[in-house]
Protein backbone atom coordinates (compact mmCIF):
# COMPACT_ATOMS: atom_id res chain seq x y z
CA UNK A 1 0.00 0.00 0.00
CA UNK A 2 2.88 2.59 1.14
CA UNK A 3 4.63 1.81 -3.25
CA UNK A 4 0.62 2.34 -4.38
CA UNK A 5 0.18 5.97 -2.58
CA UNK A 6 3.77 7.05 -3.20
CA UNK A 7 3.45 6.10 -6.92
CA UNK A 8 -0.04 8.22 -6.68
CA UNK A 9 1.61 11.34 -4.90
CA UNK A 10 4.54 11.27 -7.73
CA UNK A 11 1.83 11.47 -10.61
CA UNK A 12 1.19 15.29 -9.35
CA UNK A 13 5.33 15.76 -10.74
CA UNK A 14 4.07 14.28 -13.91
CA UNK A 15 2.04 16.72 -14.60
CA UNK A 16 2.16 20.20 -16.70
CA UNK A 17 1.83 23.28 -14.98
CA UNK A 18 -1.60 23.84 -13.47
CA UNK A 19 -1.57 19.98 -12.32
CA UNK A 20 -4.54 18.88 -15.31
CA UNK A 21 -2.04 17.77 -18.43
CA UNK A 22 0.02 14.77 -18.61
CA UNK A 23 3.80 16.21 -18.71
CA UNK A 24 4.22 15.96 -22.30
CA UNK A 25 8.12 14.65 -22.07
CA UNK A 26 8.74 11.42 -23.58
CA UNK A 27 11.27 10.68 -20.96
CA UNK A 28 10.58 11.59 -17.31
CA UNK A 29 12.29 8.95 -15.12
CA UNK A 30 14.37 11.26 -13.23
CA UNK A 31 11.24 12.52 -11.41
CA UNK A 32 11.47 8.87 -9.94
CA UNK A 33 14.76 9.89 -8.42
CA UNK A 34 14.70 9.17 -4.67
CA UNK A 35 15.70 12.98 -3.64
CA UNK A 36 12.32 13.81 -5.26
CA UNK A 37 10.46 11.62 -3.74
CA UNK A 38 11.63 12.31 -0.33
CA UNK A 39 10.19 16.21 -1.25
CA UNK A 40 7.17 15.16 -2.43
CA UNK A 41 6.45 13.03 0.58
CA UNK A 42 7.60 16.36 2.87
CA UNK A 43 5.16 18.33 0.64
CA UNK A 44 2.08 16.00 1.53
CA UNK A 45 2.92 16.03 5.31
CA UNK A 46 3.36 19.80 5.59
CA UNK A 47 0.16 20.25 3.69
CA UNK A 48 -1.61 17.95 5.58
CA UNK A 49 -0.13 19.96 8.67
CA UNK A 50 -1.04 23.73 7.29
CA UNK A 51 2.39 24.54 7.66
CA UNK A 52 6.28 24.05 8.06
CA UNK A 53 9.56 24.21 6.85
CA UNK A 54 10.98 21.11 4.35
CA UNK A 55 15.35 22.53 4.74
CA UNK A 56 17.16 19.79 2.52
CA UNK A 57 20.22 19.45 0.53
CA UNK A 58 19.81 17.42 -2.47
CA UNK A 59 20.63 17.34 -6.09
CA UNK A 60 20.09 20.73 -8.00
CA UNK A 61 18.69 19.48 -11.39
CA UNK A 62 15.03 20.31 -10.52
CA UNK A 63 16.18 24.29 -9.93
CA UNK A 64 16.46 24.12 -13.98
CA UNK A 65 15.70 21.01 -15.67
CA UNK A 66 12.31 21.33 -18.13
CA UNK A 67 11.22 17.93 -17.35
CA UNK A 68 10.48 19.29 -13.37
CA UNK A 69 8.29 22.27 -14.04
CA UNK A 70 4.90 19.74 -12.68
CA UNK A 71 7.28 19.75 -9.78
CA UNK A 72 8.03 23.25 -9.78
CA UNK A 73 4.37 24.44 -10.09
CA UNK A 74 3.41 22.23 -7.57
CA UNK A 75 5.66 23.23 -5.05
CA UNK A 76 4.91 27.12 -6.23
CA UNK A 77 1.48 26.05 -5.06
CA UNK A 78 2.09 24.45 -1.74
CA UNK A 79 4.48 26.71 -0.22
CA UNK A 80 4.71 30.43 0.58
CA UNK A 81 8.32 30.84 0.07
CA UNK A 82 11.51 29.37 -1.65
CA UNK A 83 15.15 29.63 -0.73
CA UNK A 84 17.45 27.97 -2.86
CA UNK A 85 21.52 27.92 -2.53
CA UNK A 86 22.97 26.30 -5.40
CA UNK A 87 26.09 24.95 -4.45
CA UNK A 88 26.99 23.67 -7.87
CA UNK A 89 29.93 21.71 -8.39
CA UNK A 90 28.61 19.47 -10.83
CA UNK A 91 31.13 17.23 -11.94
CA UNK A 92 29.34 15.38 -14.90
CA UNK A 93 29.10 18.39 -17.03
CA UNK A 94 31.85 19.90 -15.91
CA UNK A 95 30.90 22.83 -14.37
CA UNK A 96 33.66 26.09 -13.46
CA UNK A 97 32.69 29.16 -11.92
CA UNK A 98 31.26 32.03 -14.25
CA UNK A 99 35.26 33.17 -14.52
CA UNK A 100 35.95 29.93 -15.93
CA UNK A 101 37.91 29.09 -12.62
CA UNK A 102 37.96 25.29 -10.55
CA UNK A 103 34.73 24.66 -9.00
CA UNK A 104 34.06 21.55 -7.10
CA UNK A 105 31.45 19.58 -5.16
CA UNK A 106 30.95 20.06 -1.29
CA UNK A 107 30.19 16.50 -1.16
CA UNK A 108 32.82 13.22 -2.78
CA UNK A 109 30.24 13.02 -5.65
CA UNK A 110 29.54 14.09 -9.50
CA UNK A 111 26.27 15.39 -9.28
CA UNK A 112 25.94 19.01 -8.09
CA UNK A 113 23.96 20.01 -5.07
CA UNK A 114 21.96 22.59 -3.46
CA UNK A 115 20.66 23.66 0.12
CA UNK A 116 16.66 24.04 -0.10
CA UNK A 117 14.39 25.59 1.98
CA UNK A 118 10.15 25.64 1.56
CA UNK A 119 8.38 27.43 4.19
CA UNK A 120 4.63 27.14 4.36
CA UNK A 121 3.30 29.22 7.33
CA UNK A 122 0.13 30.15 5.91
CA UNK A 123 -3.02 27.42 5.54
CA UNK A 124 -4.33 28.51 2.38
CA UNK A 125 -3.27 30.79 -0.17
CA UNK A 126 -3.67 31.58 -3.71
CA UNK A 127 -0.73 33.07 -4.64
CA UNK A 128 2.14 30.94 -5.67
CA UNK A 129 5.04 31.17 -3.88
CA UNK A 130 8.19 33.82 -3.74
CA UNK A 131 11.53 31.83 -5.22
CA UNK A 132 15.17 33.76 -4.19
CA UNK A 133 17.58 32.05 -5.24
CA UNK A 134 22.03 32.27 -4.77
CA UNK A 135 25.31 30.61 -6.43
CA UNK A 136 28.01 29.82 -4.32
CA UNK A 137 31.08 28.82 -6.88
CA UNK A 138 34.29 28.06 -5.76
CA UNK A 139 36.47 25.35 -4.29
CA UNK A 140 35.28 23.23 -1.26
CA UNK A 141 37.21 24.73 1.16
CA UNK A 142 35.62 27.86 -0.50
CA UNK A 143 32.00 26.91 -0.14
CA UNK A 144 33.16 25.28 3.73
CA UNK A 145 34.05 28.74 4.64
CA UNK A 146 31.41 30.34 3.27
CA UNK A 147 28.69 28.37 4.62
CA UNK A 148 30.06 28.68 8.12
CA UNK A 149 30.60 31.87 8.08
CA UNK A 150 27.32 33.24 6.73
CA UNK A 151 23.98 33.27 8.54
CA UNK A 152 20.93 32.46 6.05
CA UNK A 153 19.64 36.05 6.64
CA UNK A 154 23.19 37.31 5.31
CA UNK A 155 23.32 35.53 1.82
CA UNK A 156 22.61 37.41 -0.91
CA UNK A 157 19.27 36.07 -2.06
CA UNK A 158 17.85 36.94 -5.84
CA UNK A 159 14.23 36.97 -6.08
CA UNK A 160 13.10 34.69 -9.00
CA UNK A 161 10.76 36.09 -11.54
CA UNK A 162 9.04 32.47 -12.10
CA UNK A 163 7.79 33.26 -15.60
CA UNK A 164 5.19 30.56 -17.36
CA UNK A 165 5.74 27.20 -19.48
CA UNK A 166 9.08 26.31 -17.38
CA UNK A 167 8.25 27.74 -14.05
CA UNK A 168 12.67 28.09 -13.48
CA UNK A 169 14.07 28.42 -10.06
CA UNK A 170 16.37 30.75 -11.03
CA UNK A 171 16.96 34.38 -13.33
CA UNK A 172 18.84 34.02 -16.25
CA UNK A 173 20.59 37.58 -17.67
CA UNK A 174 17.75 39.80 -19.12
CA UNK A 175 19.81 41.43 -21.96
CA UNK A 176 20.23 37.94 -23.55
CA UNK A 177 17.26 36.05 -22.50
CA UNK A 178 15.52 39.28 -24.33
CA UNK A 179 17.07 38.32 -27.36
CA UNK A 180 17.31 34.95 -27.68
CA UNK A 181 13.55 34.61 -26.63
CA UNK A 182 12.70 36.77 -30.07
CA UNK A 183 14.91 33.88 -31.74
CA UNK A 184 12.91 31.13 -33.56
CA UNK A 185 12.35 27.99 -31.40
CA UNK A 186 13.28 24.80 -33.75
CA UNK A 187 10.61 23.02 -32.21
CA UNK A 188 8.29 25.36 -33.55
CA UNK A 189 10.09 24.95 -36.89
CA UNK A 190 10.31 21.27 -37.33
CA UNK A 191 7.07 19.62 -37.79
CA UNK A 192 8.09 16.34 -36.55
CA UNK A 193 10.83 14.87 -34.20
CA UNK A 194 11.77 12.19 -32.12
CA UNK A 195 14.28 10.56 -29.93
CA UNK A 196 16.56 8.01 -31.81
CA UNK A 197 15.59 4.20 -31.76
CA UNK A 198 16.07 2.14 -28.88
CA UNK A 199 17.82 -1.57 -29.63
CA UNK A 200 17.74 -2.76 -26.09
CA UNK A 201 20.24 -5.55 -27.18
CA UNK A 202 23.00 -3.90 -29.73
CA UNK A 203 24.96 -6.69 -30.15
CA UNK A 204 22.12 -8.80 -31.70
CA UNK A 205 20.89 -6.43 -34.24
CA UNK A 206 23.58 -3.71 -34.87
CA UNK A 207 26.89 -4.98 -37.02
CA UNK A 208 29.89 -3.25 -38.21
CA UNK A 209 30.05 -6.15 -41.18
CA UNK A 210 26.68 -6.46 -43.30
CA UNK A 211 27.33 -9.68 -44.27
CA UNK A 212 28.00 -10.67 -40.54
CA UNK A 213 24.02 -9.13 -40.13
CA UNK A 214 22.77 -10.95 -42.83
CA UNK A 215 23.88 -14.53 -41.41
CA UNK A 216 23.10 -13.91 -38.15
CA UNK A 217 19.20 -13.61 -38.97
CA UNK A 218 19.46 -16.50 -42.14
CA UNK A 219 20.13 -18.71 -39.38
CA UNK A 220 17.79 -17.06 -36.61
CA UNK A 221 15.05 -17.68 -39.24
CA UNK A 222 15.96 -20.83 -39.82
CA UNK A 223 16.04 -21.94 -36.11
CA UNK A 224 13.77 -24.50 -35.21
CA UNK A 225 10.60 -23.38 -33.69
CA UNK A 226 10.80 -24.39 -30.11
CA UNK A 227 14.23 -23.92 -29.63
CA UNK A 228 15.55 -21.49 -26.97
CA UNK A 229 16.55 -18.38 -29.12
CA UNK A 230 17.88 -16.43 -26.47
CA UNK A 231 20.17 -18.60 -25.43
CA UNK A 232 21.28 -19.46 -28.90
CA UNK A 233 21.73 -15.72 -29.66
CA UNK A 234 23.47 -14.69 -26.29
CA UNK A 235 20.32 -12.11 -25.85
CA UNK A 236 19.19 -11.20 -22.56
CA UNK A 237 15.34 -11.38 -21.83
CA UNK A 238 13.92 -7.91 -21.56
CA UNK A 239 10.78 -7.09 -20.15
CA UNK A 240 7.98 -5.70 -22.74
CA UNK A 241 10.43 -7.53 -25.63
CA UNK A 242 9.63 -10.86 -27.23
CA UNK A 243 12.25 -12.75 -29.56
CA UNK A 244 10.02 -15.26 -30.41
CA UNK A 245 7.63 -12.59 -31.95
CA UNK A 246 10.76 -11.34 -34.24
CA UNK A 247 11.43 -15.24 -35.00
CA UNK A 248 7.45 -15.65 -36.20
CA UNK A 249 7.41 -12.15 -38.36
CA UNK A 250 10.24 -13.87 -40.41
CA UNK A 251 8.38 -16.76 -41.04
CA UNK A 252 7.81 -15.24 -45.10
CA UNK A 253 9.30 -15.44 -48.28
CA UNK A 254 11.17 -12.36 -47.62
CA UNK A 255 14.89 -11.86 -48.20
CA UNK A 256 16.60 -11.06 -45.01
CA UNK A 257 18.86 -8.36 -46.82
CA UNK A 258 15.54 -6.12 -47.09
CA UNK A 259 15.31 -5.51 -43.24
CA UNK A 260 19.35 -4.63 -43.40
CA UNK A 261 19.66 -0.45 -43.14
CA UNK A 262 22.18 1.95 -42.36
CA UNK A 263 22.16 3.32 -38.71
CA UNK A 264 24.15 6.51 -37.35
CA UNK A 265 25.43 4.53 -34.00
CA UNK A 266 28.34 6.99 -33.07
CA UNK A 267 29.58 9.97 -34.03
CA UNK A 268 31.55 8.91 -37.40
CA UNK A 269 30.38 5.36 -36.73
CA UNK A 270 28.09 4.23 -39.07
CA UNK A 271 27.15 0.55 -39.09
CA UNK A 272 23.97 -1.72 -40.19
CA UNK A 273 20.43 -2.43 -38.38
CA UNK A 274 18.44 -5.85 -38.76
CA UNK A 275 15.46 -3.13 -38.63
CA UNK A 276 12.35 -5.09 -37.79
CA UNK A 277 9.58 -4.16 -35.63
CA UNK A 278 9.79 -7.16 -33.06
CA UNK A 279 13.70 -7.17 -33.03
CA UNK A 280 14.73 -3.55 -32.24
CA UNK A 281 12.52 -2.57 -29.05
CA UNK A 282 11.29 0.61 -30.15
CA UNK A 283 11.69 1.78 -33.83
CA UNK A 284 10.34 4.94 -33.98
CA UNK A 285 9.10 3.98 -37.21
CA UNK A 286 7.00 7.37 -37.64
CA UNK A 287 10.46 9.17 -37.79
CA UNK A 288 12.65 6.86 -39.42
CA UNK A 289 10.67 5.84 -42.66
CA UNK A 290 11.60 9.03 -43.51
CA UNK A 291 15.60 7.35 -44.41
CA UNK A 292 14.45 4.02 -45.69
CA UNK A 293 15.34 3.99 -49.11
CA UNK A 294 14.62 7.85 -49.07
CA UNK A 295 17.72 10.76 -49.67
CA UNK A 296 17.00 12.62 -46.61
CA UNK A 297 19.07 14.61 -43.93
CA UNK A 298 18.12 15.31 -40.36
CA UNK A 299 19.61 17.52 -37.11
CA UNK A 300 20.72 15.16 -33.90
CA UNK A 301 19.87 17.11 -30.94
CA UNK A 302 20.25 16.56 -27.46
CA UNK A 303 17.54 18.70 -24.95
CA UNK A 304 19.52 18.43 -21.83
CA UNK A 305 23.06 17.03 -22.31
CA UNK A 306 24.86 15.98 -19.45
CA UNK A 307 28.04 16.23 -21.04
CA UNK A 308 27.78 19.73 -23.02
CA UNK A 309 25.37 22.27 -22.89
CA UNK A 310 24.31 22.06 -27.01
CA UNK A 311 25.02 18.99 -28.95
CA UNK A 312 24.50 19.06 -32.77
CA UNK A 313 24.97 16.28 -35.32
CA UNK A 314 24.14 15.25 -38.54
CA UNK A 315 22.65 11.97 -39.87
CA UNK A 316 21.53 10.62 -43.31
CA UNK A 317 19.85 7.45 -42.14
CA UNK A 318 18.14 5.91 -39.07
CA UNK A 319 19.62 6.78 -35.53
CA UNK A 320 20.51 5.43 -32.60
CA UNK A 321 19.04 7.33 -29.88
CA UNK A 322 22.64 7.20 -27.73
CA UNK A 323 24.12 8.72 -30.96
CA UNK A 324 25.88 11.43 -28.72
CA UNK A 325 25.72 10.09 -25.33
CA UNK A 326 25.03 7.28 -23.72
CA UNK A 327 23.25 8.69 -20.95
CA UNK A 328 21.11 11.30 -22.84
CA UNK A 329 18.33 10.84 -25.59
CA UNK A 330 19.10 12.42 -28.70
CA UNK A 331 16.01 13.74 -30.65
CA UNK A 332 16.20 13.69 -34.63
CA UNK A 333 14.32 16.22 -36.74
CA UNK A 334 14.50 15.41 -40.35
CA UNK A 335 14.54 17.60 -43.44
CA UNK A 336 12.02 16.09 -45.29
CA UNK A 337 8.36 13.59 -44.93
CA UNK A 338 7.91 11.12 -47.54
CA UNK A 339 4.43 9.54 -47.83
CA UNK A 340 2.46 7.47 -50.00
CA UNK A 341 -1.33 8.46 -51.46
CA UNK A 342 -3.24 6.82 -53.68
CA UNK A 343 0.20 4.59 -54.20
CA UNK A 344 1.71 8.06 -55.40
CA UNK A 345 5.22 8.74 -53.22
CA UNK A 346 5.23 12.55 -51.57
CA UNK A 347 7.75 14.12 -50.68
CA UNK A 348 7.15 17.71 -48.23
CA UNK A 349 9.45 19.97 -46.26
CA UNK A 350 9.04 18.96 -42.54
CA UNK A 351 8.83 22.50 -41.69
CA UNK A 352 6.00 24.75 -40.39
CA UNK A 353 5.10 27.10 -43.23
CA UNK A 354 4.31 30.30 -40.64
CA UNK A 355 8.10 30.43 -39.57
CA UNK A 356 9.41 29.70 -42.96
CA UNK A 357 6.95 32.95 -44.19
CA UNK A 358 8.60 34.89 -41.87
CA UNK A 359 11.97 33.93 -42.85
CA UNK A 360 10.59 35.00 -46.53
CA UNK A 361 9.71 38.45 -45.44
CA UNK A 362 13.14 38.86 -43.09
CA UNK A 363 15.26 37.75 -46.26
CA UNK A 364 13.33 39.39 -49.18
CA UNK A 365 13.70 35.54 -50.84
CA UNK A 366 10.88 33.42 -51.38
CA UNK A 367 11.09 29.82 -50.40
CA UNK A 368 11.03 26.84 -52.86
CA UNK A 369 11.19 22.82 -51.88
CA UNK A 370 14.38 22.61 -54.29
CA UNK A 371 16.56 25.20 -56.41
CA UNK A 372 20.02 25.80 -56.95
CA UNK A 373 19.66 29.50 -57.65
CA UNK A 374 19.81 31.69 -54.70
CA UNK A 375 16.94 34.06 -56.23
CA UNK A 376 15.46 31.43 -53.09
CA UNK A 377 15.62 29.45 -50.27
CA UNK A 378 14.99 25.93 -49.79
CA UNK A 379 15.27 23.37 -46.67
CA UNK A 380 18.54 22.58 -46.84
CA UNK A 381 19.77 25.79 -46.94
CA UNK A 382 17.81 26.72 -44.39
CA UNK A 383 18.71 23.59 -42.38
CA UNK A 384 22.75 24.61 -43.10
CA UNK A 385 22.13 28.33 -41.42
CA UNK A 386 21.29 26.48 -38.59
CA UNK A 387 23.67 24.05 -38.97
CA UNK A 388 26.29 26.73 -38.43
CA UNK A 389 25.02 28.91 -36.05
CA UNK A 390 24.97 26.11 -33.80
CA UNK A 391 28.10 25.67 -34.20
CA UNK A 392 29.50 28.99 -33.31
CA UNK A 393 31.77 29.39 -30.70
CA UNK A 394 29.99 32.81 -29.85
CA UNK A 395 26.77 31.91 -29.99
CA UNK A 396 27.23 28.58 -27.55
CA UNK A 397 28.90 30.89 -24.95
CA UNK A 398 26.43 33.85 -25.14
CA UNK A 399 23.84 31.91 -24.67
CA UNK A 400 24.71 28.61 -22.63
CA UNK A 401 22.43 29.13 -20.07
CA UNK A 402 19.57 28.78 -22.07
CA UNK A 403 21.13 26.16 -24.10
CA UNK A 404 21.50 24.07 -21.23
CA UNK A 405 17.77 23.70 -20.13
CA UNK A 406 16.16 23.28 -23.53
CA UNK A 407 16.56 22.40 -27.53
CA UNK A 408 17.77 25.72 -28.94
CA UNK A 409 16.64 28.30 -30.46
CA UNK A 410 18.77 30.19 -33.53
CA UNK A 411 18.13 33.88 -34.85
CA UNK A 412 16.24 34.52 -37.65
CA UNK A 413 18.51 35.51 -40.63
CA UNK A 414 18.94 39.65 -40.65
CA UNK A 415 20.31 39.70 -44.26
CA UNK A 416 20.56 37.67 -47.29
CA UNK A 417 24.60 38.28 -47.62
CA UNK A 418 25.03 37.05 -44.50
CA UNK A 419 22.69 34.36 -44.74
CA UNK A 420 24.45 33.14 -47.77
CA UNK A 421 27.85 32.94 -46.04
CA UNK A 422 26.48 30.71 -42.89
CA UNK A 423 24.61 28.44 -45.82
CA UNK A 424 28.27 28.28 -47.09
CA UNK A 425 29.69 27.27 -44.00
CA UNK A 426 27.00 25.33 -42.69
CA UNK A 427 27.15 22.63 -45.70
CA UNK A 428 30.25 22.64 -45.21
CA UNK A 429 30.28 21.59 -41.57
CA UNK A 430 27.33 18.97 -42.89
CA UNK A 431 29.61 17.80 -46.12
CA UNK A 432 32.42 17.04 -43.13
CA UNK A 433 30.79 15.22 -40.25
CA UNK A 434 28.78 13.07 -43.10
CA UNK A 435 32.32 12.45 -44.88
CA UNK A 436 30.92 13.53 -48.30
CA UNK A 437 34.02 15.39 -49.20
CA UNK A 438 37.00 15.03 -49.90
CA UNK A 439 39.70 15.27 -46.32
CA UNK A 440 43.27 15.65 -46.51
CA UNK A 441 44.62 12.78 -44.50
CA UNK A 442 47.83 12.85 -45.93
CA UNK A 443 49.29 14.05 -42.79
CA UNK A 444 47.90 11.03 -40.64
CA UNK A 445 50.05 8.14 -41.71
CA UNK A 446 49.64 4.61 -40.30
CA UNK A 447 52.94 3.59 -39.19
CA UNK A 448 54.46 0.36 -37.77
CA UNK A 449 54.55 -3.59 -38.26
CA UNK A 450 51.85 -5.95 -37.15
CA UNK A 451 48.37 -7.16 -37.18
CA UNK A 452 46.72 -4.28 -37.59
CA UNK A 453 44.32 -5.79 -34.37
CA UNK A 454 43.79 -2.52 -31.95
CA UNK A 455 45.39 -3.94 -28.61
CA UNK A 456 45.37 -0.67 -26.22
CA UNK A 457 44.00 2.51 -28.04
CA UNK A 458 46.86 5.24 -26.31
CA UNK A 459 48.08 9.01 -26.92
CA UNK A 460 51.64 9.85 -26.87
CA UNK A 461 53.36 12.70 -28.29
CA UNK A 462 51.50 13.33 -31.49
CA UNK A 463 50.77 9.63 -32.43
CA UNK A 464 47.80 7.17 -31.44
CA UNK A 465 48.89 3.93 -30.95
CA UNK A 466 46.43 0.97 -31.26
CA UNK A 467 49.57 -1.70 -29.92
CA UNK A 468 53.12 -1.15 -29.39
CA UNK A 469 53.93 -1.34 -33.16
CA UNK A 470 51.86 0.32 -34.96
CA UNK A 471 50.46 4.05 -34.41
CA UNK A 472 48.60 6.77 -36.50
CA UNK A 473 51.36 9.87 -37.02
CA UNK A 474 50.75 13.59 -36.16
CA UNK A 475 47.49 13.10 -34.62
CA UNK A 476 46.75 16.72 -33.30
CA UNK A 477 46.01 16.65 -29.16
CA UNK A 478 43.55 18.74 -29.49
CA UNK A 479 41.38 16.15 -31.68
CA UNK A 480 42.34 12.89 -29.46
CA UNK A 481 40.87 15.12 -26.91
CA UNK A 482 37.86 16.81 -28.90
CA UNK A 483 34.22 16.04 -27.84
CA UNK A 484 30.92 15.50 -29.62
CA UNK A 485 28.30 15.22 -27.25
CA UNK A 486 29.61 12.84 -24.23
CA UNK A 487 32.19 10.98 -26.85
CA UNK A 488 35.61 11.68 -27.56
CA UNK A 489 35.45 10.04 -31.31
CA UNK A 490 39.01 9.31 -31.48
CA UNK A 491 38.72 7.61 -28.47
CA UNK A 492 35.38 5.83 -28.79
CA UNK A 493 35.86 4.83 -32.33
CA UNK A 494 39.03 2.74 -31.68
CA UNK A 495 37.54 1.75 -28.03
CA UNK A 496 34.64 -0.07 -29.65
CA UNK A 497 37.20 -2.16 -32.14
CA UNK A 498 39.69 -3.32 -29.11
CA UNK A 499 40.89 -7.11 -30.25
CA UNK A 500 39.38 -6.21 -33.86
CA UNK A 501 41.80 -5.96 -36.67
CA UNK A 502 41.37 -2.96 -38.91
CA UNK A 503 41.35 -2.90 -42.68
CA UNK A 504 42.39 -0.86 -44.74
CA UNK A 505 38.60 0.85 -45.54
CA UNK A 506 38.54 0.84 -41.30
CA UNK A 507 42.22 2.49 -41.45
CA UNK A 508 42.02 5.46 -44.07
CA UNK A 509 38.17 6.20 -42.10
CA UNK A 510 40.34 6.99 -39.00
CA UNK A 511 42.46 9.04 -40.97
CA UNK A 512 39.20 10.55 -42.45
CA UNK A 513 37.69 11.16 -38.73
CA UNK A 514 40.98 13.13 -37.19
CA UNK A 515 40.60 15.32 -40.65
CA UNK A 516 36.99 15.74 -40.29
CA UNK A 517 37.37 16.91 -36.44
CA UNK A 518 40.17 19.34 -37.31
CA UNK A 519 38.19 21.03 -40.04
CA UNK A 520 35.15 21.18 -37.95
CA UNK A 521 37.88 23.29 -35.05
CA UNK A 522 38.72 25.54 -38.40
CA UNK A 523 35.16 26.18 -39.72
CA UNK A 524 33.77 26.83 -36.25
CA UNK A 525 36.19 29.75 -36.10
CA UNK A 526 35.16 31.12 -39.51
CA UNK A 527 31.32 31.70 -38.53
CA UNK A 528 31.95 33.79 -35.65
CA UNK A 529 34.18 36.35 -38.50
CA UNK A 530 30.66 36.40 -40.15
CA UNK A 531 28.28 37.07 -37.86
CA UNK A 532 28.35 38.40 -34.32
CA UNK A 533 25.52 37.32 -32.25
Amino acid sequence: MATLWSTQLMEDYKKEPGGIIKLQERNFKSINDDYVRFIRFAQTFIENAGKGILAYICHHGFITNPTFRGMRWSLLTSFDSVYLLDLHGNAIKGETTPSGEKDENVFDIKQGVSICIFIKMRPHSNELAKVFHSDLYGTRECKYDKLNQYKLSEISFEEVKTEKELFLFRNYRSDNKQKYSSFMSLTDLFDINGVGITTAHDDFVISSDKKTLIQRFETFRKTPQGENLYKIFNVNEKKGWDIRAGWKNLQDDIPTETYIENITYRPFDTRYIFYEDKLVWRTVRNVMKNFIRHKNIALILIRINRDDLCTVLITDGITDKTVLSSKDNANIFPLFLYDTEFGKETKQPNLKMDIVHLIEEKLGLPFATESKDKSVFTPIDLLDYIYAVLHSPTYREKYKEFLKIDFPRVPYPADQETFWKLVEIGGKLRECHLMQIELDTAPYGFIGDGTDEVVKPEYKNGRVYISKMQYFDNVPQAQWEQYIGGYQPLQKWLKDRKKTMLSAEDIEHYKKIIAALRLTEELMAEIDQVVEF
